[in-house]
């Protein structure tokens, strides 16, 4: 940097789109990109940005609001990445004893339209490759902009409190999941870790959804220092090419494991806390609820309600009988179940159906049955009948043939054995 704008500098160019601050560490930044002065073209046409990344002394740390090389500076920094040149020299500082762990994550939050709920959705996974052990004691993850170790809540910066614990150790050919936040003290497995420790205390980091458009692009990366603060592996998103991002198998392996990845929103079933009734809550139908106000409840809770199908029950007609996630007569009925909000994903609302009653049901077959049961039978069923015997008697027919789909409320006469 010393020598792009050594200290005889005296002019330099500021350039935005947009009149952008950020104010990490509570004061007030200007977000602006550098140009240096070129003495043979007489403008200030010297990226100092574009030097900075092309010669792997710099992260990609982009911004939605100043856009305009977010891709160039993505696809530099991939060139420096790959070269192993600057801080991708993984022998910079020295090598590794122990090794270092392979890096894959997951930073796609259970959200919809925003990436503010981490919980167990956003996450990394350790793996080591090798036929040692791998100590990671005091090593550390970090993302581009550092929100990992800065408390916005206090306004503290807090990247001593942000490491793996002492003793954390991966075995040979074993992984390590690594969540970056654990709503209630969720119990982990031997093979899972929560990361923060003060993430009751402010927002837990979180990990910006992937974006590429043209030129436009954002994103985030997922760094993982020793204990001396050395960059030791890494992994950036969104990736240009599906060499970059192409799920190696030892991921596929790890997910498909029982009880590996606690899935989205399906875990937040097991979570006991607001945030689980908030993306996976519990469905139900009011009685005497019409159509239209169940189909608006379930868009308040955040669900896309949906017209489902017109069918047969002991209900009155227009009434809501049922909430599908098919628009079928014959699926499951979801009221007084969970259901999650989203796709696994997070970011597909769920749609559910809401059936209501055609003021039609079937007729019930009550041949055999006492009158007494048999009236109440029917009466289940929405139809009427009148006790004419003793309520012991058995019935041997029925003014209407059972399975015929007919009006509620009708009356039923039914014949009994002398």
């Amino acid at each position: 940097f010393q020598t792009l704008l050594p200290a005889t500098t005296t002019v330099v160019q500021l350039r935005s789109i947009a009149d952008d601050y950020n104010y990490w560490g509570g004061m007030k930044r200007a977000t602006r990109s550098i140009y240096k002065l070129n003495p043979e073209t007489g403008i200030f046409d010297v990226d100092v940005q574009a030097a900075q990344v092309a010669a792997g002394w710099s992260m990609w740390w982009p911004t939605a609001p100043e856009w305009t090389h977010n891709k160039e500076y993505l696809d530099l920094m991939n060139t420096a990445k790959a070269a192993g040149i600057g801080i991708w020299d993984t022998n910079l500082c020295g090598p590794t004893r122990g090794g270092t762990p392979q890096i894959w994550m997951n930073a796609n939050a259970p959200s919809i339209g925003s990436n503010s709920e981490p919980i167990f959705g956003e996450y990394a996974i350790l793996y080591n490759d090798s036929n040692a052990v791998m100590d990671i004691s005091n090593w550390s993850l970090r993302d581009n902009s550092l929100n990992f170790f800065y408390n916005t809540k206090t306004h503290k910066w807090m990247e001593k409190q942000n490491h793996f614990a002492a003793g954390t150790k991966i075995a040979p050919g074993k992984h390590l999941i690594v969540y970056l936040d654990n709503p209630s003290k969720y119990p982990l497995g031997p093979d899972e870790y929560e990361y923060f420790n003060w993430s009751r205390e402010s927002l837990p980091g979180q990990l910006t959804n992937p974006s590429i458009n043209g030129n436009y692009a954002n994103g985030d990366g997922l760094y993982l220092q020793d204990k001396y603060g050395n960059m030791r592996n890494s992994i950036t998103i969104p990736c240009t090419s599906s060499d970059m991002c192409g799920e190696p198998q030892w991921v596929t392996d790890i997910k498909a494991k029982a009880g590996q990845i606690i899935p989205i929103p399906v875990a937040l079933n097991k979570v006991a806390n607001v945030t689980r009734d908030t993306y996976n809550p519990i469905v139900s139908i009011v009685s005497g609820d019409a159509l239209a106000d169940t189909k608006s409840y379930l868009d308040r809770l955040g669900f896309v309600g949906a017209t489902g199908k017109t069918c047969d029950s002991n209900l009155d007609a227009g009434l809501s009988i049922a909430i599908s996630a098919t628009n079928s007569c014959t699926g499951t009925n979801l009221a007084g179940k969970r259901v999650g909000i989203a796709d696994l994903t997070g970011r597909i609302r769920t749609t559910l159906y809401v059936n209501k009653a055609s003021g039609k049901n079937a007729v019930p077959n009550v041949v055999g049955l006492t009158e007494t049961v048999a009236i109440a039978t029917l009466a289940a069923a929405g139809f009427e009948a009148t006790l004419v015997g003793s309520g012991t008697q058995l019935v041997t027919a029925q003014s209407v043939a059972a399975t015929t789909s007919t009006t509620l409320h009708t009356a039923i006469t039914l014949t009994l054995a002398p």
